[in-house]
């Protein structure tokens, strides 16, 4: 207590160590309603965008870590997503579900079951959490009824993600719903705190939220900067520092920004996540549009893939089919891959 910040934490915000092991972030009940409030914002600046208040026409599911809090250094510790919950405005609490009852639950699959009892009935329009969490659950819900997910959820009409990029699982979600028009909420939320979102359902860019108790910087190799100097097109590390006494954390995520006015922003990759066999420092991004891709100039990827090296000092495409693939159809997937990625990175291109 009294480091950075004067007393002690109201919570600890459990990180989920991708950039090492597990970190424990600093957060107030002020800054924990702060967040919500910021998201809710954001969701009503999309809607007003998209000219539709469709998933306020019934119940909202938000498929969240649970919200039973534990103790780390004698201060109640747990996931944002978690810890969010207990700080939900009164307006939506009477439409949001599951209940904390149930979120309480730390048992995943004992908690999916009683989650599904709860809204089976339920008028849901809103789908909310991570992209994979989202998949893997509408694909219990239909094996549970043994019927097609747009007719499990037939007023579902918006979908919102955070935690992990939409893209490489937007064609799986339109596939549970093919012929409905549905529009994709996609917000950047860490631990840490709300960064961005995107304006709109086709959007490619993130608008930067500056009006927040969150102070942005931005690595450029040993030079730290503040917004008025950023470029366009270049490469950053993104540092924060909050109000609840989060001192210049590095975040681990690259940034790219696109306009600087308004400040808008792809993520280029992770600062320890990156391939680099002969100096092309191949990026999460290019190798998530590339895949992107020719996922679309085929009709057997689904979503999860992993790009790694191996011992012969190349690239190793492992991913998920929809059914067993050919040789031939393999040394293609190669080829096609191969090419994408040359038109993202031209250091590969160039080897």
């Amino acid at each position: 207590s009294d480091v950075f910040f004067k007393g002690r934490p109201d919570y600890l915000g459990t990180s989920s160590g991708s950039t090492g092991g597990k970190k424990y972030i600093p957060l107030t009940k002020k800054q924990s309603s702060n967040i919500v409030k910021m998201v809710s914002k954001m969701f009503f600046s999309f809607l007003i965008k998209e000219k539709t208040f469709a998933p306020f026409l019934g119940h909202l599911f938000y498929l969240s870590n649970t919200t039973k809090l534990s103790e780390s250094f004698g201060i109640p510790s747990g996931y944002l997503s978690g810890i969010s919950h207990h700080h939900v405005p009164k307006y939506l609490r009477s439409r949001r579900l599951p209940t904390m009852g149930t979120n309480a639950i730390t048992n995943y699959k004992d908690r999916l079951d009683l989650m599904w009892e709860e809204i089976k009935e339920a008028p849901i329009s809103y789908l909310g959490g991570t992209p994979p969490w989202l998949i893997d659950f509408l694909r219990t819900c239909e094996t549970k009824e043994g019927k097609p997910a747009k007719e499990l959820f037939p007023r579902l009409r918006c979908i919102g993600t955070g935690g992990t990029s939409l893209a490489p699982y937007k064609h799986d979600f339109e596939k549970f719903f093919n012929d409905r028009k549905m529009i994709f909420f996609e917000s950047y939320v860490a631990t840490e705190g709300v960064i961005g979102f995107k304006a709109a359902s086709d959007d490619s860019d993130y608008t930067l939220l500056t009006r927040q108790d969150l102070f942005f910087e931005f690595l450029d190799g040993e030079k730290r900067l503040t917004l008025e100097n950023v470029e366009i097109g270049k490469n950053y590390s993104l540092v924060l520092s909050s109000e609840s006494g989060m001192l210049s954390y590095i975040l681990g995520d690259l940034i790219r920004f696109t306009s600087l006015d308004p400040f808008r922003f792809v993520i280029a990759g992770r600062t320890k996540l990156y391939l680099d066999l002969f100096g092309e420092h191949t990026l999460i991004d290019q190798v998530e549009r590339a895949f992107e891709s020719v996922k679309q100039q085929t009709n057997y990827l689904a979503a999860e893939f992993t790009l790694t090296t191996n011992q012969k000092s190349s690239y190793a495409l492992w991913c998920e089919t929809n059914r067993d693939l050919t040789e031939s159809e393999r040394n293609q997937l190669a080829l096609q891959f191969d090419e994408e990625l040359k038109k993202q990175n031209s250091m590969y291109a160039n080897l």
